[in-house]
């Protein structure tokens, strides 16, 4: 078993940043598609990306941690 001898904060962090990634590629798709292909409004990209790096930024330690 891969996370056999984890702790349990080591699964958490392990869980929270497998997290991040899905919020983060669901961000950039819904960014980066045409105007109204993602349901999102082209004016939303710019706060799009500023929450993705809001996101990142809140979860630096916790990444660095976990490298």
């Amino acid at each position: 078993m891969k996370h056999a001898n984890e702790s349990l904060a080591e699964k958490r962090q392990r869980l929270l940043l497998r997290e991040l990634e899905v919020v983060q590629a669901a961000i950039e798709r819904a960014a980066s598609a045409p105007d109204g292909a993602s349901g999102v409004p082209s004016d939303w990209s710019a706060k799009l990306y500023k929450w993705r790096e809001d996101i990142r930024n809140s979860l630096r330690p916790l990444v660095d941690r976990a490298a």
